[in-house]
């Protein structure tokens, strides 16, 4: 049977991105803090070229945004955001996890990737507590990484989210 609502060679515009839940000792989430939006930290990561998986994305955009190589073995959630007209298009953002290993933290290079001559896309990065995300982060963010953190302690809790709430708990 034809699925004749859908075009499966121009299905519309929509994104994959892979970022990174990156954690501390203290369960501290890694954040940073991009030029072209107004003050809010996000995590590391980023949109995905044509044809390339998230974890590739994910992977290249860490060593991009703060010069670390990182290894995506753990998805924690997919998380999917809807069109922002005049912003972004639809997207669906895969959330690996990483741990900060003694030393990595000093050897995070801001903007490792940005060529000579173009603006940093990244203005600096911080370290935030769960009860600090609210002042920091836009709130689909916050429910992200909230979310995410919770998928690292139970696994049970890894899958689908929308705009940062489960999926599960809307059914």
């Amino acid at each position: 049977m034809a699925h004749s609502d859908t075009d499966l060679q121009h299905p519309g515009e929509r994104r994959n991105g892979g970022v990174w839940l990156i954690l501390d000792d203290q369960d501290r989430a890694l954040v940073v803090r991009p030029s072209y939006k107004d003050g809010v930290y996000q995590l590391v990561g980023g949109g995905a070229h044509p044809n390339e998986a998230p974890h590739l994305a994910a992977v290249r955009e860490a060593q991009e945004e703060i010069g670390l190589t990182l290894v995506p073995h753990t998805l924690l959630v997919i998380d999917w955001v809807p069109d922002n007209p005049g912003r972004s298009a639809e997207a669906n953002s895969y959330v690996f996890f990483h741990r900060l290993e003694p030393g990595e933290l000093d050897a995070i290079v801001l903007n490792a990737g940005t060529p000579e001559g173009e603006k940093p896309e990244l203005l600096d990065f911080t370290l935030l507590a769960d009860e600090e995300l609210d002042a920091h982060c836009e709130p689909y963010m916050v429910r992200r990484i909230r979310e995410a953190t919770a998928a690292v302690r139970d696994p049970r809790l890894r899958g689908y989210l929308m705009q940062g709430f489960r999926v599960a708990d809307a059914a």
